[in-house]
């Protein structure tokens, strides 16, 4: 995604709107198996290098959504203060 540009600016020149909408899918698969393996009770932590809302909060919407109540989106902001 576009979080690897710094480490590869030569990525920019291939770069478009579209390469975030492929990379949206694998995401969320990613993100669905990462739930499906955590224990009842326990905690997934869902982060990317990626500033695109279509890698992070849709992916997380997504996530939410297909998990019908099953999974809720809890703000840890106090408890990891350094993040």
């Amino acid at each position: 995604g576009d979080g690897t540009f710094r480490k590869a600016p030569e990525l920019w020149r291939t770069w478009s709107p579209q390469s975030g909408r492929l990379l949206h899918p694998i995401q969320l698969q990613l993100a669905m198996h990462a739930l499906a393996l955590t224990k009842c009770g326990g905690r997934c932590v869902y982060s990317t290098c990626s500033m695109n809302p279509l890698e992070d909060e849709a992916v997380i919407a997504a996530l939410l959504h297909a998990a019908g109540g099953a999974a809720e989106l809890v703000d840890v902001s106090e408890e990891l203060p350094a993040l």
